[in-house]
């Protein structure tokens, strides 16, 4: 058997007497005072100070050398609450302190108003509550409430001489009373004065199988939170402003229906459509678009207590698909894409500057799953073939689509320019496709200023041959924003 020498016994005995000695919860040197709306949550207000700025700040109470005492249980059913203060008192001594009034930490958030109740919260999460009266309108003899931060001298209970964390206990609540009542003359908050003093279910009990009061047990100690709960309700959220709309692109003219999903409760709209046209003030617009463009689409909401926008850079994006030539009627393309049919441009639309000529097949178009696109064209016999697109001013991808639906060879030859850049030149239908009646797209971009899109399929200058070599071609074409 292993013994243990005196050395290890003391050992023992010594960490015992720490263990036992140490205070159960830290003591605070800083308080945070929360005023919550009436759901208990939202924070309305919130401070923390600290004891060198409450001492410095704020009226002081106490002046480290009066005692302030509370009162035990009496353990006795015939005098319950004692109103003499005559029994156990004496052990309730708990210092010569010096504090701040809980009003004027209630007052940094706000305050209180009637009907609201505040808790007194420690570092352990034990906490005691009051209401507002007990705060703001307390008896002056009986019970003035303080958070108390420094301690003068020890009383009957050991808790620490100094500041926290020398004052151990710190920070405590006291109630202030005067001393008219006992039979030494001593300041103390007893038994019946918390019954005359505060509600019914504000007082504390000991209880060992019956409740005794016992008005110590409202000594909150290590306290680091005051918490009001007031009637006041949440604030609106703060106003945000967002949107969203049915579709955010399609083919020009493109009809829009907008739908306000701003939060915080706005009462006013202001929309910019970004074309110029005039701006809408109802909540859920609807809006057409009448030329393709990429479009940014601003909305600025407001309401009593402010406004706030949301722009949304290129959210719109209106396009053209045109199908040249004279196809009986818009085509919708394997990918659900629909293709209008061709017209003659006008102010402000879309179409074919120079008429040219017109022409079809029903024969199979290799490379593709829309021949219908390549069946149709629009072309000119020894002269340019022109098209022009309204839009707005920006950058846009353009898809010219060729078929050789004449020749077994590649005497078809042109230029192709977009807003007069030259993106190809001496262009053979035939060799980019590999063959007749075989789909060719191009993919080119452009950079609009003038509000109009040029595609022009020039013929060769100084050439005139009526074998075709000057005739250009176009099956269709897209123009769409990037």
């Amino acid at each position: 058997m292993t013994r243990l020498t005196n050395c290890t016994w003391i050992g023992i005995f010594l960490a015992i007497l720490l263990l036992v000695c140490m205070p159960a919860s830290a003591a605070s040197t800083e308080v945070t005072v929360i005023k919550y709306a009436n759901d208990a949550t939202t924070v309305l207000d919130q401070e923390t100070v600290d004891i060198p700025w409450m001492e410095t700040n704020l009226p002081v109470y106490g002046n480290g050398e009066t005692h302030y005492y509370f009162q035990g249980p009496t353990f006795d059913p015939g005098n319950l609450w004692d109103p003499a203060e005559e029994v156990n008192v004496l052990s309730r001594d708990y210092g010569a302190v010096k504090g701040t009034d809980v009003r004027d930490l209630c007052n940094l958030v706000g305050g209180m108003n009637a009907g609201e109740y505040v808790t007194i919260k420690a570092t352990d999460n034990f906490a005691k509550s009051f209401d507002y009266n007990d705060v703001y309108t307390p008896d002056p003899n009986t019970m003035r409430m303080v958070l108390a931060w420094y301690n003068g001298e020890e009383g009957s209970e050991g808790q620490g001489i100094g500041y926290p964390p020398d004052f151990y206990t710190g920070m405590r609540l006291f109630f202030f009373a005067d001393t008219s009542t006992n039979p030494w003359g001593y300041h103390v908050f007893g038994n019946w004065d918390m019954h005359e003093n505060l509600a019914e279910n504000r007082w504390h009990y000991y209880y060992d199988g019956t409740f005794w009061p016992s008005s110590s047990g409202l000594s909150v100690k290590y306290v680091n939170r005051v918490l009001i709960y007031s009637d006041d309700p949440p604030p609106p959220p703060p106003i945000s402003a967002d949107f969203t709309a049915n579709v955010t692109s399609g083919l020009a003219t493109l009809t829009i229906q907008f739908t306000d999903t701003s939060t915080g409760g706005p009462t006013a709209w202001q929309w910019n459509f970004g074309d110029g046209t005039s701006n809408s003030t109802l909540q859920n617009p609807v809006h057409t678009f009448q030329k393709a463009g990429g479009y940014t689409i601003s909305l600025t909401v407001s309401n009593a207590q402010g406004s706030d926008g949301e722009t949304k850079a290129g959210f719109i994006k209106a396009s053209y698909r045109l199908n040249c030539g004279a196809p009986p009627s818009t085509y919708t393309d394997t990918s659900g894409l629909l293709w209008l049919k061709d017209k003659k441009y006008t102010t402000g639309g879309y179409g074919y500057v120079t008429a040219g000529k017109t022409a079809k097949t029903t024969t199979a178009i290799a490379n593709t799953l829309d021949d219908y696109l390549y069946q149709y064209w629009r072309y000119n016999t020894n002269a340019d073939l022109k098209y022009d697109f309204s839009v707005t001013n920006g950058n846009y991808q353009v898809t010219l689509k060729f078929v050789e639906p004449n020749y077994n060879d590649n005497r078809r030859v042109f230029n192709i320019l977009i807003e007069g850049i030259t993106k190809a030149s001496s262009y053979r239908i035939y060799d980019q496709a590999g063959g007749r009646y075989k789909a060719k797209d191009e993919v080119y971009t452009a950079t609009v200023s003038d509000g109009i899109l040029n595609v022009h399929l020039q013929k060769l200058a100084g050439s005139n041959n009526p074998s075709g070599r000057n005739n250009p071609l176009l099956c269709a074409v897209e123009v769409r924003p990037v």
